[in-house]
């Protein structure tokens, strides 16, 4: 029994390991250069509205008390004007 145990924990430690390792490896590829140094943009949202609508839509019915498909309030969130950040990959 000690043995299968011990084996589990190594399994989760290399688990683990690999995907902290493919979290803090992957760098930012650039997307374009100028004068040799590399870039890459990021789109952001500055301003933004929410507005509601009565719909079909899957979400959390408070009738039922789960998520399902019903008749209800939707509200969704639209970007009204973005700003296109250029960042320097490092």
């Amino acid at each position: 029994m000690i043995k299968n145990k011990n084996l589990f924990s190594n399994a989760c430690k290399l688990v683990l390991c690999v995907v902290l390792l493919s979290l803090f490896s992957c760098k930012k590829e650039p997307e374009f250069f100028i004068n040799g140094k590399g870039y890459y943009t990021k789109i952001r949202c500055v301003k933004d509205t929410t507005y509601t609508k009565f719909c079909y839509h899957y979400g959390y019915n408070f009738f039922s008390g789960k998520y399902e498909m019903h008749w209800g309030n939707d509200t969704k969130n639209e970007c009204l004007e973005s700003v296109i950040d250029t960042i320097e990959v490092k």
